[in-house]
């Protein structure tokens, strides 16, 4: 009975629908394909546990002046590393460096952390208490949630480390920059689509390594960090992805 409940909730957690015991019974068989029942009982904890941190995050960004910080070699001797560091929240991606290398340009604090949910084992946090919140780009809508995913989600609710998911909201900013279902939008452009809708929650959000043209050259390093390790690049549509920021640029975020 207690997992009957739990399946209920987790669903009707993101689907607006009025569950009739047939239809659960259906959502069931699907994920049985996929877990046993002790797995499907942990997922729908997790989930439910993500919606409750995400309330939060919204509140922990209330009011405040943030800075989110692509990956892009474009701040390199800019020398606005203080800047940075001088912002209320601090949001960096993926394989981000904090080496004192790059302090000057790109700052030393970092307060929430953005991880593209496919590539989750590369360059691990040794700490992830260090941060407020770490955000996935991990859409439970439309993704198994199973392997490397599953595995660190798991541990981080076991460790009470507040985290959730934003990649619910993927295929309505791939409509806004003119592509549907094949875009692959990179991982700092997720961020900026999801604080896009949250505008009246913060006070300003800043960006800080977003240029958009440093990939398009082969010759080009994709990241500031890439003396320190060497990364492959993904397939994205640098252009479009150029034109949205902009937009929202025009209308939302200040840089």
């Amino acid at each position: 009975i207690n997992f009957y409940k739990n399946l209920k909730t987790y669903i009707r957690s993101f689907i607006n629908i009025s569950l009739t015991p047939r239809t659960s019974i259906l959502i069931y068989c699907y994920y049985l394909r996929f877990l046993p029942i002790k797995n499907i009982q942990d997922n729908a904890r997790i989930f439910l546990y993500t919606r409750n941190y995400e309330q939060k995050f919204l509140s922990y960004i209330s009011s405040k002046i943030i800075a989110i910080i692509g990956n892009a070699p474009c701040e390199l001797e800019q020398n606005r590393g203080n800047i940075i560091d001088n912002h209320d929240i601090i949001i960096r991606c993926n394989n981000y460096s904090l080496d004192p290398l790059f302090h000057n340009d790109y700052g030393k604090k970092c307060h929430v952390w953005l991880r593209n949910s496919e590539i989750i084992t590369d360059h691990m946090p040794k700490n992830f208490k260090q941060f407020d919140f770490i955000i996935f780009t991990f859409d439970p809508n439309s993704q198994p949630f199973i392997g490397d995913i599953r595995k660190l989600c798991l541990l981080l609710y076991h460790d009470n480390i507040p985290f959730f998911f934003i990649g619910q909201y993927h295929k309505r900013l791939a409509r806004q920059i003119n592509k549907i279902g094949r875009l692959k939008i990179s991982t700092g452009i997720q961020l900026i689509g999801y604080f896009s809708q949250l505008s009246h929650m913060y006070k300003k959000v800043n960006l800080f390594g977003f240029s958009l043209v440093d990939q398009l050259e082969p010759s080009q390093n994709s990241h500031y960090f890439h003396q320190l390790y060497q990364e492959k690049q993904g397939n994205h549509d640098w252009l479009l992805e150029k034109k949205y920021l902009h937009h929202v640029l025009g209308e939302l975020i200040s840089m």
